[in-house]
């Protein structure tokens, strides 16, 4: 040189630059790698890149052009710093942003990285600033060589730590995921049973709703056959009710005849006193055949058909009823009226009504002894 300084391309010099490239690319990558940058921060990745690539491409041909002869060393060592420096702040702000970011581990990374990176800087700046001839005696090199060593061993070890977290969560989840197929599973099996079962009660459902269509046509033919039993019954109780209607009708012209001619014979026993004997006899005759028991058997028999049971419910609520009772409260049950009760036995209609009072007090009194409701005594029809 001109001042008298003598410069030379040594093996020491190859090897300086390999370790700056090699420094760096392991910086670059272990921020790329440490910080998903390419997923979280896509354009300071990008830029990582491009630097590192730029600065590798720099110390190629730099040193190319060393070692074939041409001396570029000297006056290409400021812009290798520059660009060191570069790269060295592009890590410094991809590192404080992901930090504020606050993405996973990024505060961890800064800590273990921020030394070396600093220190880095500290030393290119030196050189910029100072020059480059320290004689050996700058110690920013090694303690930016042995922070980095320290840092990223430490960088690594709690990154080991967090993918080791993150493994035994993947395998927790794996674990759940697997835990929730099986529960899955035995939900689809039970949802099969379930489905099998429901289509079992659906079945059973089906051939009980037949059951029950089939129960309700015979109910329904029953129904009708019931129908025309009752018609036919409805039919039979009315020739019935005619039938003792006439009956009754035959019994008060009967009596209605006897009484006349029980008058007749009074007037015929005043008229001729010395045949009064004969005329009574025959008058006695006269009232026996009023209570006939043909023409009362007759008209029980129609009456019961009618009226089924009647006498029977009231022999067992009031067995001390005379068959004369029995008799006048079956007359009252068909609502005679007071005359034609009075024809029927040949008595006045007065004295059908003081039989009709001593017949209700006398059941009253039967009720009243058994604990029963007394019957009201509802007035004759013709009253």
């Amino acid at each position: 040189m001109a001042s008298g300084q003598s410069y030379g391309y040594s093996l020491n010099n190859v090897l300086m630059h390999l370790s700056v490239v090699l420094l760096l690319t392991g910086f670059v990558q272990m921020t790329r790698a440490y910080l998903p940058t390419q997923a979280r921060l896509p354009r300071l990745d990008a830029a990582l890149r491009y630097a590192l690539r730029a600065y590798v491409v720099f110390t190629a041909v730099v040193g190319l052009v060393n070692i074939s002869g041409f001396f570029l060393n000297y006056y290409t060592l400021l812009l290798d710093n520059v660009l060191v420096f570069g790269v060295v702040g592009l890590l410094l702000a991809t590192t404080a942003v992901a930090y504020r970011l606050r993405l996973p581990l990024a505060r961890t990374y800064l800590l273990a990285n921020a030394l070396p990176l600093i220190l880095v800087v500290l030393m290119v700046g030196y050189h910029i600033v100072f020059g480059f001839d320290n004689n050996g005696n700058l110690l920013l090199p090694d303690l930016a060589i042995v922070s980095h060593a320290l840092g990223f061993s430490a960088a690594i070890s709690i990154r080991l730590q967090s993918v080791q977290q993150t493994l035994l969560a993947k395998v927790r989840e794996a674990n759940d995921l697997a835990l929730n197929i099986q529960q899955k599973e035995l939900r689809h099996r039970e949802i099969v049973l379930k489905n099998q079962h429901i289509q079992t009660v659906l079945l059973e459902m089906q051939h009980r709703q037949q059951a029950r269509d089939q129960h309700r046509q015979q109910l329904s033919a029953d129904i009708q056959q019931q129908e025309a039993n009752n018609q036919e019954l409805q039919q039979q109780l009315e020739a019935n009710q005619r039938e003792l209607a006439s009956t009754t009708l035959y019994v008060e012209q009967k009596s209605a005849l006897l009484a006349e001619l029980q008058k007749q014979i009074q007037e015929l026993s005043k008229q001729r006193p010395d045949t009064q004997r004969d005329l009574t006899g025959l008058q006695s005759i006269l009232q026996t055949s009023l209570y006939l028991d043909e023409d009362w058997s007759k008209f029980k028999r129609h009456f019961e058909q009618v009226h089924p049971r009647f006498f029977e419910e009231l022999q067992v609520h009031y067995p001390a009823l005379t068959k004369h009772e029995q008799r006048l409260a079956s007359y009252f049950h068909i609502q005679l009226s007071t005359k034609e009760i009075a024809a029927l036995l040949n008595i006045d209609p007065a004295s059908v009504r003081r039989a009709k009072t001593r017949l209700y007090k006398k059941m009253a009194a039967a009720d009243l002894a058994a604990g029963r409701t007394p019957p009201a005594a509802e007035p004759l029809v013709g009253e």
